[in-house]
């Protein structure tokens, strides 16, 4: 079903699973276990959504270039040290409710380089609480 703001919902489901990783590294730390770190990508646009596969084993999963670039993206976070990095698209519907760090353009494999933007924004006086997803809407 179409969502009425999918960057949005993307960025709210976003900030909630690293809120919640936050969450179980603590848990881990006091029983001495390692922590887990993990890096979102996000990208906007159409995807074909289904059952993908055969009678013996399909999955319901999304396919398309979308699905590829935010793979990408997210293959970027390590590198660049930001927890989610997102796409120029998904940084034009949210720029005026989320503070982001502006990367310029990098190259992803498969496709021309894609202008990208990390979050939570590391740049002087853009950090703390403004940074936190809007849940509204």
């Amino acid at each position: 079903q179409p969502l009425p703001n999918p960057a949005r919902s993307a960025m709210a489901a976003a900030a909630d699973k690293l809120q919640r990783l936050e969450q179980l590294n603590r848990e881990f730390s006091q029983e001495g276990l390692p922590q887990l770190k993990i890096g979102i990508g996000l990208h906007l646009g159409e995807v074909v959504v289904g059952n993908i596969g055969s009678i013996e084993r399909n999955d319901y999963t999304a396919i398309g270039d979308v699905v590829n670039t935010a793979s990408r993206l997210e293959g970027l976070t390590k590198q660049l040290g930001y927890r989610v990095v997102v796409s120029a698209s998904v940084h034009q519907v949210l720029a005026d409710e989320q503070v982001f760090d502006s990367l310029g353009e990098m190259p992803v494999k498969g496709r021309s380089p894609v202008e990208i933007y990390g979050w939570p924004a590391k740049a002087e006086g853009t950090a703390g609480t403004e940074n936190q997803p809007s849940e509204t809407g």
